[in-house]
């Protein structure tokens, strides 16, 4: 079993070289409980105690039976806005939703996401039981300041592909099972070749985790997170 982490960084910056040093310095804080849920409409916000110093918030919105949008931020939430996706309608948006001292669980008719209290952990089945995402057990979520990352677990027969415009092989797992390590950049860049970044690579098109494309192939199947 391997994880992949992934990670969005600011437009501002410059260039790999200069991230370098930035990436060794890193010191990502991880999650570890959220105990405030509240439910409000179709979604389920989990925050962390008001006095633990810690501001972490993550967010399960139910968008349709068989859609679900995960949010994560080292604070509060700010204003929820998109210029490209102009309709988060997908369907029935009714769930249902327990919740117990060790977890809580979100379920539709399609998808059953299990959440860990401490450390704060996401499965997510389908109808079937059949696991779509889950969060390394010993990483999950974390942040550096503003940037976040997530470790997903990987099964050895999974196929990793998209992660906006890239080059390279189409199959991202790579290199042994290892993967391959990219940057994520919301502005353009010109004549790049196979061992450069490539074009521009956030895509908030649809519901998935960080606004970047990720998707992996499971049992025959293509499963968008």
């Amino acid at each position: 079993m391997t994880s992949t982490p992934s990670r969005l960084l600011p437009a501002a910056l410059a260039g790999v070289m200069a991230l370098l040093p930035a990436w060794a310095a890193a010191q990502w804080r991880h999650l570890d409980s959220l105990p405030q849920v509240q439910r409000d409409g179709n979604t389920v916000t989990f925050a962390a105690a008001a006095d633990s110093g810690r501001t972490e918030h993550v967010a399960i919105s139910v968008l349709s039976p068989d859609v679900v949008r995960v949010r994560f931020s080292p604070t509060p939430f700010g204003r929820d806005h998109s210029d490209t996706v102009v309709d988060r309608n997908l369907g029935a948006q009714g769930f249902r939703f327990e919740s117990t001292a060790s977890g809580s669980v979100i379920a539709t008719d399609a998808l059953r996401v299990e959440v860990q209290a401490a450390p704060f952990r996401l499965i997510i089945k389908d109808a079937g039981g059949r696991v779509i995402h889950a969060d390394d057990p010993g990483r999950g979520m974390a942040h550096d300041g503003s940037a976040v990352r997530v470790w997903t677990r990987l099964e050895d027969t999974d196929n990793v592909y998209g992660f906006g415009e890239k080059n390279g092989a189409f199959n991202k797992r790579g290199w042994a099972l290892g993967g391959y390590h990219y940057v994520m950049w919301n502005s353009d860049t010109y004549g790049y070749d196979t061992g450069g970044r490539g074009g521009i690579d956030v895509h908030p098109r649809v519901a998935h985790r960080y606004g970047r494309d990720f998707a992996g192939g499971r049992n025959g199947r293509a499963l968008p997170i």
